[in-house]
């Protein structure tokens, strides 16, 4: 998947989707594009202006956690593990997991997305 899909099929596609898988290149690319986003706005706003950062960061916490459930659910685990952020050690199974190729076979969330 490239670029400009990954952010369509999060974005329009499957917004607030949990059900189902997203491959490495879905998850990635999108929050890439958050990133440069979140940079580019930043950079366009002034320093004291927080009220667009957190419209964008309100507009996407949900397509956000979306597609971070979709690629748990491509290795096998459930979309609840992203709670495991909220502990300090838990972000470094997340980066594993979200790193992690997932499973090539069907698994009870759906079959493989790179299919």
């Amino acid at each position: 998947m490239g670029f400009v899909e990954a952010i369509k099929t999060v974005l329009f596609k499957k917004y607030g989707t949990f059900n189902g898988r997203a491959s490495r290149s879905e998850y990635w690319f999108f929050f890439l594009a958050y990133i440069l986003f979140a940079i580019t706005l930043t950079i366009i706003t002034e320093d004291d202006q927080w009220i667009p950062s957190m419209v964008l960061d309100v507009l996407l916490i949900i397509p956000s956690l979306a597609v971070g459930a979709r690629r748990l659910h491509d290795n096998g685990r459930s979309g609840w593990n992203q709670l495991l952020v909220l502990t300090i050690i838990g972000i470094i199974p997340l980066l594993i997991w979200f790193c992690s190729k997932g499973e090539e076979e069907d698994n009870r969330f759906g079959a493989d997305p790179l299919l």
